[in-house]
This record gives C-alpha cells, sequence and structure tokens, in this order.
C-alpha cells in the first residue's frame, strides 16, 4: 500500500515540488503579517511548519477533490493516470482526504483553545 502512494504521489502530487513553494509562501504570508504590525522578527518555526503542513494539505485536498470530479473523463481520456489505472482507488483518498481535513481541524483548534487560555490567564492576572 505504500508503494502505490509512492506512486501516486510521484504522478499527481509531487511532495519534494510543493512542499519548498508552499514552505516560502507561507513564510511570506507570515512575515507580510508581522511586518503589518510593524514587528520586524522571524516568525516562530512552529507556526510557520504548522501552516505549512495545514497549507499542502489543502492544496492536497484540492488534488482529491480534483481526482473525484475529473473521475469519468479521465477514465476515458486519460486511463494512464494513476486513478484510473487502479493504482490507488476513490475510496483511498475519500479517506486519506478526511484524514487530512481532520488534522487540519484539529491543529487549528488547539492553537485557538491555547491562545484563548493564555488571554484568558494573562487577563486573571492583571
Amino acid at each position: 500500500m505504500l508503494n502505490r502512494w509512492g506512486v501516486y504521489q510521484a504522478e499527481r502530487f509531487p511532495l519534494l515540488r510543493h512542499a519548498p513553494l508552499v514552505a516560502i509562501t507561507v513564510l511570506c504570508a507570515l512575515m507580510f503579517t508581522l511586518g503589518l504590525r510593524d514587528e520586524v522578527r522571524f516568525p516562530n518555526p512552529l507556526i510557520w511548519l504548522a501552516a505549512s503542513l495545514v497549507t499542502l494539505g489543502l492544496f492536497f485536498q484540492l488534488r482529491v477533490l480534483d481526482e473525484f470530479k475529473d473521475f469519468d473523463e479521465d477514465a476515458k481520456f486519460r486511463p494512464y493516470r494513476a486513478v484510473p489505472r487502479g493504482v490507488l482507488k476513490l475510496s483511498d483518498l475519500a479517506v486519506a482526504g478526511w484524514a487530512v481535513c481532520s488534522v487540519a481541524a484539529a491543529s487549528a483548534s488547539v492553537r485557538s483553545w491555547w491562545r484563548l487560555l493564555a488571554a484568558g490567564f494573562s487577563a486573571s492576572i492583571r
């Protein structure tokens, strides 16, 4: 199964190409928001990593949705692609897409809860 995911990612979602571009784009966005607040510093590396992983996950979900949308057309006109030729099934992609969605939602929730707890704690000290 891992080999099939490796074939799929190499053909349809090449991580070695996408990950650096996503990380640089996210870094630019984080530095821009810091600049808007007149803060001249490098963003927190953990926030940069989390934001990059969530963004990369979003692009993966777009790829999964595109596979569903174009399945009939790909099977008819592009049978050489990974899903029509049976490397992975649409159900495999659906499970992976929902898993990525769950991880992204959980990471955003944890970040929000930490921020709320920190705000509540600092307000109670004053």
